[in-house]
């Protein structure tokens, strides 16, 4: 097992052995489209871009709110999904949601967070997002819920 450690945060990667005996075509699918990959933890980041880049996608990533508010307004209408952590210093996941939201009202964020937040007593879907991954996650959880969200 491996640990990624900063504060508060442990990622175990959960990796499975491709079976070279198994046609597998889903394994071979390319993904297409652009995805911004916002968490204060760099393993985390550095995890998730691995991961969707191997699949096909591109992937752009930032450590913090204000940065991917600032990426975001210039490159808007090249990213097709957003993946944001929900606690990082300076902009919260849900203050930056708000700002995404000013630049286009449309913009699709999956939460990805180590625990599954009460925001003031609403529900992740009432705050904006359009699902929810929780840390530390599958590989396969990821691509799923990625593969459903993208335009």
């Amino acid at each position: 097992m491996f640990r990624y450690a900063s504060i508060g945060t442990y990622i175990r990667p959960y990796c499975t052995m491709a079976n070279p005996t198994k046609n597998n075509t889903e394994d071979q699918e390319h993904r297409n489209g652009h995805i911004l990959v916002v968490d204060d933890e760099t393993a985390v980041r550095r995890l998730t871009k691995r991961i969707l880049a191997i699949k096909g996608y591109s992937v752009t990533t930032c450590a913090g709110g204000a940065q991917a508010v600032k990426i975001y307004a210039r490159d808007h209408d090249k990213i097709d999904l957003v993946i944001l952590d929900m606690v990082m210093p300076g902009l919260n996941g849900t203050e930056t949601l708000r700002q995404f939201k000013q630049i286009d009202p449309t913009v699709r964020v999956i939460l990805c967070s180590a625990f599954v937040p009460d925001i003031k007593g609403h529900t992740v879907a009432d705050e904006g997002f359009v699902d929810l991954i929780s840390k530390p996650f599958k590989i396969d959880d990821l691509l799923a819920i990625t593969d459903l969200h993208m335009k």
